[in-house]
Parts: C-alpha cells; structure tokens; sequence
C-alpha cells in the first residue's frame, strides 16, 4: 500500500511539474517564439555598395522587388538571377519560366535589361545556385556580393553561401528579407509562416549534413 502511495505521489509530482512547465509555456510563448525566431534568423551588417546583388530562385513577391530596390539606391549596378529547373507544366510552355517572371518584375520596375545578368546554367538547389554564382564571381572578378534571401531560409544560405566563399576573397553579405504575410515577431500565427519555418529547419539539419 504505501509503495502504491509513494508511485501515486511521484505520478502527481511530475504532473504538477508539466502543469507548471505547461503554464509557462503558454504564458509566454509569444516571447519565446519570438526569441526562436530571431536567434534562427541571419543577416550580416548594413553594407554600402556591392559588385553584384544575388536573387536566387523563388519568392517572386518579395526578391526581385528588394533587388530592384537596391539598383535604385545605387549599391549595385548588377543584379544576377539563374535558369531555374523549369516545372513540367513549365516544360509545356504553359506557364512561364521563374527567371523570366523576375525579368518581367525587374523591367517593371524600371531596372534596365543590361543591368540583369542571367546565369544559364539550369539549377534546381541552393548548393547549385551557389556554385554557379561563385563560377560567375571569379571569372568576372567580382569582389562583393550581396545574397537575397528569406527570414528563415537565412541561418541555411549564411552557412551555404559563407562556407562556400570562403577560399574565393569574395565578401559575401547576407540579406535576411521579411516576408509579406509574416515576420519574425508573428510568425507562429499563420500557416506560411508555420511551414516555412519547419521545413528550414529540416533543410539546414540536411545542408549540415550534406555539405
């Protein structure tokens, strides 16, 4: 009997103790998340100017824009895109190549066609993207380059893009853009933001992996 007692006591004890975690958690959990979400995301320092400005695949509503935003404010006269893998309804010709939506976007913004340069090679992964970008730096003898990038995808990117330079002499910045729908601060309080969060989460312990 008082050995069942004793289990009973331990088993109330740990419940109390969850309760209490529990309690915390959701007294708090704006902050901490909040908190998670800063320490994930990676950006280097403001930066004057740059040889060229990187847009990577993807994210049409928010890179070519920033990009376009930049050409305009003089940092760099350069703007680079790539030949994204083109999807099947892609291969098709039923919707458009991602390389020459961002063109369109860029052009619509009044950046001119000759300041856009596009990488032909076809990639369909950061780490491609970064080794045809780093191709197309030394043969051009670029010596700065700014890196566009999303919030969460930034930590991934950083490691990718700094690893990757890192024997070049090339400086590379790190632009962490925030997102239309969410930002670090309010991110747990919509679907995109739950999903892209997770899913760089999974990437980088991939990328760390892999490379």
């Amino acid at each position: 009997m008082k050995k069942l007692l004793a289990i009973a006591k331990a088993l109330l004890i740990v419940l109390l103790v969850w309760a209490i975690i529990g309690t915390i958690l959701f007294a708090f959990h704006r902050p901490i998340l909040r908190g998670i979400a800063h320490f994930w995301v990676v950006e280097d320092p403001p930066f004057e100017q740059v040889d060229a400005i990187l847009i990577p695949g993807g994210n049409l509503e928010v890179r070519p824009f920033a990009a376009a935003e930049y050409f305009h404010e003089g940092v760099s006269s350069q703007l680079v895109t790539f030949v994204v893998k083109p999807s099947p309804s892609e291969e098709l010709g039923i919707t458009e190549p991602a390389h020459k939506k961002t063109i369109e976007v860029l052009e619509a913004l009044k950046v001119p066609r000759d300041a856009i340069v596009i990488l032909e090679e076809t990639v369909s992964s950061s780490k491609e993207e970064l080794e045809g970008t780093k191709a197309w730096c030394l043969k051009n003898e670029v010596k700065s380059l700014a890196v566009l990038t999303d919030t969460f995808p930034s930590r991934r990117i950083a490691r990718l893009y700094r690893s990757g330079f890192s024997d070049s002499g090339i400086k590379v910045h790190i632009v962490a853009l925030e997102q239309l729908r969410y930002t670090p601060d309010n991110w747990w309080l919509e679907e995109d933001g739950l999903i892209s969060f997770q899913n760089e989460v999974i990437k980088y312990l991939y990328y760390r992996v892999r490379y």
